[in-house]
């Protein structure tokens, strides 16, 4: 079966894309932001050190057993597409069980800040980064860090981003590619 291109799915996938992307930059912001609130400021390195640890250990054991999944799909009576959307579904289930896991031990603390009338705290957020940015005239040492992590970021994210195009290529059968069928696992 070819895969049928029109503008209106390369829109809507962008922006889908694009919503994604920004509610993953949120998260991880409530993500850090939440640090303060479960370790003290001696424990937090270690509370940050051990979450990222054992995210990753979890993270891991999910993808060991979804790509166990898809590579023994056949042989437990799935295709490899039902492998596939079973992998996705329980990386859905399983990001979001912990999360929920998670937020249910924080505690609900009131606000240390009281917006002034008229104000709100978009606004508020915007000019705190417009005086930090001012600042950084003021420090080349930290201006010039900034930078440099931003490309290394950047860099490491587009490596991450990518990464998901090359396999989906590389995941073709030779006898696929011999054949010229350009299907991917992802089809049933």
């Amino acid at each position: 079966m070819r895969v049928r291109f029109d503008c209106d799915r390369f829109l809507i996938g962008g922006l889908s894309y694009i919503i994604a992307d920004i509610c993953l930059g949120a998260s991880v912001v409530l993500y850090n932001a939440f640090l303060n609130e479960i370790a003290s400021p001696a424990r937090r390195d270690a509370a940050s050190s051990k979450g990222y640890a054992l995210g990753y250990v979890g993270g891991g054991i999910l993808l060991a057993t979804n790509l166990a999944l898809i590579s023994f799909a056949g042989s437990i009576g799935l295709s490899k597409g039902e492998a596939v959307r079973l992998s996705l579904m329980s990386a859905g289930l399983w990001w979001g069980g912990w999360g929920l896991f998670s937020l249910s031990f924080l505690r609900v603390r009131p606000t240390s800040r009281v917006l002034a009338p008229g104000s709100n705290w978009i606004s508020i957020g915007f000019s705190e980064i417009a005086f930090a940015v001012t600042q950084l005239r003021r420090l080349p040492h930290t201006a010039r860090f900034l930078l440099a992590y931003t490309l290394y970021n950047d860099g490491i994210q587009t490596v991450i981003g990518l990464s998901s195009v090359f396999l989906a290529q590389e995941l073709f059968s030779p006898a696929q590619r011999a054949a010229g069928d350009d299907t991917t696992f992802l089809r049933d």
